[in-house]
């Protein structure tokens, strides 16, 4: 290519880069006058907006619903829900609800094993909660504060502990064999010969020591059964 091919060449790509800037500058210019365009529509959308929303307050208010005092209150919910001490809070909770899920899964197999067992043995699963729930919700309407205060009581003695009720166990076995024993009249002296029994001799210490026991407690107040089951197993009296 010659000197003369180059020039031209040159002078071409120059006048295109003239062009090109002028485009660019008529691109501005256009955007300019679009945004100029916005602003001049802004004042009438703003209104319509402010319109809108002063149509949506008036319809509120007409309800009796107080907007500035809606607005205060959520603001300070705002305020607290944003404590630090709060959003820790409710972070542990939300890692708590997230593990809940595994949780009440490995519940519901324990509780779904355990329906299963049952219903081999022949319990209906189903009956037996529907029972179950009736009794609680008729024993519930029984009890008053009366009520639940003796029950409180009678669960935080030792009326149920272990020893006591096999005691009971075994006098209420005693009353129900004697039901099926002969019973004649005894006087003055088969009593006296039944007491040489051994068994009747463990009965009547047996009750010799609840009684004296007993006494104790009542002339000292009242101590807690527990007291007096110490007192027994030491051999103090």
């Amino acid at each position: 290519m010659s000197a003369q091919d180059d020039s031209r060449l040159d002078r071409i790509l120059d006048r295109l880069d003239a062009i090109d800037h002028k485009l660019a500058a008529l691109e501005h210019l256009s955007g300019l006058a679009g945004l100029s365009g916005l602003a001049d529509q802004a004042p009438g959308f703003a209104a319509m907006v402010t319109d809108i929303a002063d149509e949506k307050a008036t319809a509120v208010e007409e309800r009796g619903i107080d907007i500035a005092a809606r607005t205060a209150a959520a603001l300070a919910l705002a305020e607290r829900l944003t404590e630090p001490a709060v959003v820790e809070a409710l972070n542990g909770f939300m890692d708590m609800a997230a593990q809940g899920k595994g949780f009440a899964a490995m519940l519901t197999d324990i509780l779904d094993e355990n329906a299963i067992g049952l219903a081999d043995e022949g319990v209906d699963v189903t009956e037996g909660v529907a029972r179950g729930t009736r009794a609680a919700l008729k024993l519930g309407t029984m009890l008053g504060d009366r009520e639940v205060d003796a029950l409180h009581t009678l669960m935080t003695s030792e009326v149920l502990a272990p020893e006591a009720v096999e005691v009971v166990s075994a006098a209420a076995q005693a009353l129900v064999e004697c039901q099926f024993v002969e019973r004649k009249r005894i006087g003055l002296f088969g009593l006296m010969r039944a007491m040489r029994e051994p068994d009747i001799q463990r009965s009547l210490d047996f009750l010799l020591g609840v009684a004296r026991r007993f006494g104790k407690a009542l002339e000292a107040g009242g101590p807690s059964a527990a007291v007096i089951r110490t007192q027994a197993q030491t051999g103090t009296s």
